[in-house]
């Protein structure tokens, strides 16, 4: 899409992509700036991606791109079989990439046996960014089900996760979570409630990972409702040099492992826990 101002509005819907790959390594649907280094840009940007399938693609849905606002919906697609990704927002921050407001939804997609890649990318820097990921099935991945790293800081995140199932996801670097990882966040308000985690490498929850950033005393992340099976563990990791979370809440959540929490430190930063609830 080679547009550099103004505003636009991709709707799909119903779409079904299958076998793009090969010596030339499409993606499926890839919006992207077409400059190097990224010179144009949207002042708006609107994406809908409704009901559409992705089955043994190189990678499914890619944007990569400036805009000033930006707005991305994906509901009720079906991605299995993409070698390189599912689901990837990389709006910054390589070149002059930036989203300055992004709203995300992500919501009752599944995404399975990606081959190489992660689930579900959503990488902006700028200044605001909202990710909602809800009612997802995320599973038989071999990166992470959900990782956002910021190289940039985003002053303002504000993180939903609800009611996913993010199950056998088999990220084994040591910087990413297998199940849940963000980083990088300046300030961030996470909900991660509700879910069912199961059989991810490295401990099935979340990771705040590397980052270096100024400490994040004023972020809370609330992990709470959230389900374990097979006798599986949660498992915080904290790496970096900074206190990346203010605080950090656990609450109500299910597991039959013993221990039920593991905690990870790296670096020198620290993190204050809020004293919560036993296991149900």
């Amino acid at each position: 899409f080679p547009v550099t101002i103004g505003t636009y509005n991709l709707v799909m819907m119903n779409n079904t992509f299958s076998n793009n790959g090969g010596i030339h390594g499409c993606v499926s649907v890839n919006v992207s700036d077409l400059d190097s280094p990224s010179e144009g840009s949207f002042s708006s940007f609107e994406g809908t991606f409704i009901d559409n399938t992705f089955t043994n693609n190189l990678e499914g849905i890619r944007f990569r791109t400036n805009a000033d606002t930006c707005t991305l919906t994906f509901q009720n697609n079906n991605l299995s079989n993409c070698l390189n990704g599912g689901i990837s927002v990389y709006a910054g921050p390589e070149g002059t990439r930036l989203i300055n407001n992004a709203t995300i939804v992500i919501d009752s997609n599944q995404i399975n046996e990606i081959g190489a890649g992660d689930a579900i990318t959503v990488n902006p820097s700028g200044e605001s960014l909202s990710i909602t990921l809800t009612n997802n099935s995320i599973q038989n991945n071999y990166g992470s089900g959900f990782v956002s790293y910021i190289s940039s800081p985003n002053p303002n995140t504000t993180l939903n996760i609800s009611n996913n199932v993010i199950s056998n996801n088999l990220n084994s670097s040591p910087n990413a979570s297998g199940g849940i990882s963000f980083d990088g966040f300046l300030s961030v308000n996470a909900i991660i409630e509700n879910n069912t985690l199961s059989g991810n490498a490295q401990g099935n929850s979340i990771g705040q990972y590397g980052g270096g950033f100024p400490p994040a005393d004023t972020s809370t992340v609330t992990f709470i409702n959230n389900q374990l099976s097979d006798g599986d563990t949660f498992e915080f990791a904290f790496y970096g040099n900074s206190p990346e979370i203010g605080c950090l809440k656990i609450s109500e959540n299910t597991s039959e492992a013993d221990p039920s929490y593991t905690f990870v430190q790296g670096g020198t930063g620290s993190c204050f826990i809020v004293p919560c609830n036993r296991l149900s």
